[in-house]
C-alpha cells in the first residue's frame, strides 16, 4: 500500500517511532529515579523545623535577597510564624533560623562545642603579603602580624587567622559607622530627646565637659544607656549573624539536625 508521500509502514516497524518511544521511556525512567533520589536526599537532611516552601534549585535565595533590601526587616520577622525555629534552603545549604532567645541559648551557647564552626571561606591568600613582609622584617606592627601570625598562643590555621582579622576590621569599622549614622539621623528628628541626653551628661561630667563619660558612669546615665539600646534595637546594622555550622549530628526537641547544617540567629 502506498500514498502520495511514499510507502506506509506499520507503526511498530517505523525505526523513527521506535527511537522516540525508547527515548520517552528513558526520560520517564530518569525522572522517576530523580524523584526517588530527591526523596532520599530530603530524608537524609534530617527532621527539620517548618519553613517557607523553597523554590527548585535556588531554595529561599529570593526571600533572603528581599530581606536584605527591606529596611523594616519584615521578611525576617515573618519567620516567627513558623515557631522558634524556621528552615530555609539556600542552594545546597540548609539554614535554620533561630527566632527566640531560648533556642539561641540552647543551641549556640550551651552547645557551642558543636555549633561554633564557621562556613569555610577561602581567604588565607590575603595573608601571603603579610607573611612575606614578616620574613623580610618589613611588616608594620599590627594585630595580624604580631598576634595571629607570630604569637605562639594562637594555634589556629591561616584561614581562621584571616577570617578573624577581617571580622575585626568589619566589626570595628563598618558596624560602628553604620550605627553612628543611624543615631545621627534619629537625633536630628528628635531634638528634645537629645537635649535630655545632653542634660544627663552635663550632670555627670560637668557643664563645660570637664571630662568624657566612661563605663563607670553607666549606672548614672540610664537615659543615655536607653538611647544606645533603642538605637541598636530599632535599626540593627546586622539583623542576622553569620552562620554557625554544626560539626556533628544533633538531636534537639524532636528535630534531627545533620552535620553541616547552618544556624543563624534571627
Amino acid at each position: 500500500m502506498a500514498s502520495l508521500l511514499g510507502p506506509v509502514y506499520p507503526l511498530a516497524a517505523n525505526p523513527n517511532v521506535i527511537f522516540y518511544v525508547l527515548l520517552l521511556f528513558v526520560a520517564l525512567a530518569a525522572v522517576f529515579a530523580s524523584l526517588r533520589l530527591f526523596g532520599l536526599f530530603v530524608r537524609q537532611r534530617g527532621e527539620l523545623p517548618p519553613g517557607p516552601r523553597p523554590l527548585p534549585v535556588i531554595g529561599s535565595l529570593l526571600q533572603i535577597r528581599q530581606a536584605r533590601r527591606e529596611s523594616s526587616h519584615a521578611a525576617l520577622s515573618s519567620l516567627a510564624r513558623y515557631g522558634e525555629m524556621a528552615t530555609l534552603r539556600v542552594g545546597s545549604s540548609t539554614w535554620v533560623m533561630l527566632n527566640s532567645n531560648r533556642v539561641v541559648q540552647e543551641i549556640i551557647a550551651k552547645r557551642a562545642a558543636l555549633t561554633s564552626e564557621r562556613p569555610y571561606l577561602s581567604v588565607a591568600s590575603g595573608l601571603a603579603p603579610i607573611k612575606q613582609d614578616i620574613a623580610e622584617e618589613k611588616a608594620s606592627p599590627s594585630f595580624v602580624a604580631d598576634v595571629l601570625l607570630e604569637d605562639p598562643r594562637f594555634s589556629n590555621n591561616e584561614d581562621e587567622a584571616m577570617y578573624l582579622a577581617t571580622s575585626i576590621v568589619a566589626a570595628g569599622s563598618d558596624n560602628v559607622r553604620m550605627t553612628m549614622n543611624v543615631f545621627v539621623m534619629a537625633a536630628m528628628c528628635n531634638p528634645t530627646v537629645i537635649q535630655r541626653a545632653r542634660n544627663e551628661i552635663d550632670d555627670v561630667c560637668g557643664q563645660d565637659a570637664e571630662r568624657l563619660p566612661c563605663l563607670d558612669d553607666t549606672s548614672r546615665l540610664p537615659y543615655i544607656s536607653a538611647i544606645v539600646k533603642e538605637g541598636l534595637r530599632w535599626w540593627p546594622t546586622v539583623p542576622v549573624t553569620p552562620q554557625h555550622r554544626l560539626t556533628q549530628d544533633l538531636d534537639f526537641e524532636g528535630y534531627r539536625f545533620l552535620a553541616g547544617t547552618d544556624f543563624v540567629v534571627n
